[in-house]
């Protein structure tokens, strides 16, 4: 059993640095990062002070050894946007990522969801329901509550309607 986790916590971090150097060299390719942070205006010796002061005229092995060794030290960097720690502002944001990914979860059931008139109704089999909460209480995922997740669903279906609505009185505008 130790020889399995070991070896899964070795795969998992493969994975782990494998997707981050891809992620950095995707954002790499999108072009000179001093370029689009800064203003349109910026003469070229702000935009060469600006590359200098965060690296970024380093080359591509240099400044993702400097981010590997700041990320296995906690240190993700200051927002250049918000000028405060990175980390922190993920932290800050991870209550909504979560209520956001629950919901996201149960968008499936809308495949399943009828219209009658201005109305949908969901018809989803209880055992079927049960069943995908019981997967997710085994893989120990946070489960929201009906009462959270009601208000978001309805929220959905009700902008479903309004452009529903929008669009049958656009039609009806235009004469089509």
């Amino acid at each position: 059993m130790t020889t399995y986790l070991v070896r899964r916590l070795a795969q998992s971090l493969i994975v782990l640095l494998g997707v981050s150097f891809v992620v950095f060299f995707i954002l790499h390719l999108t072009g000179d990062p001093a370029a689009v942070l800064l203003p349109p205006d910026a003469s070229a010796e702000d935009l060469q002070r600006f590359r200098q002061a965060m690296g970024f005229d380093d080359p591509f092995f240099v400044q993702y050894g400097r981010f590997l060794r700041g990320a296995l030290q906690g240190d993700f960097g200051q927002s250049i946007r918000h000028g405060e720690p990175a980390f922190g502002l993920v932290v800050e944001r991870m209550p909504a990522t979560f209520e956001l990914s629950g919901a996201a979860r149960n968008l499936p059931l809308l495949e399943k969801a009828t219209r009658t008139g201005d109305r949908y109704r969901v018809q989803l089999p209880e055992a079927e329901l049960y069943a995908a909460l019981d997967a997710l209480k085994a893989a120990g995922a946070r489960i929201l509550s009906v009462a959270q997740i009601k208000p978001t669903l309805e929220e959905y279906f009700m902008h479903l309607v309004e452009a529903d609505r929008a669009q049958a009185s656009a039609v009806e505008v235009s004469g089509k």
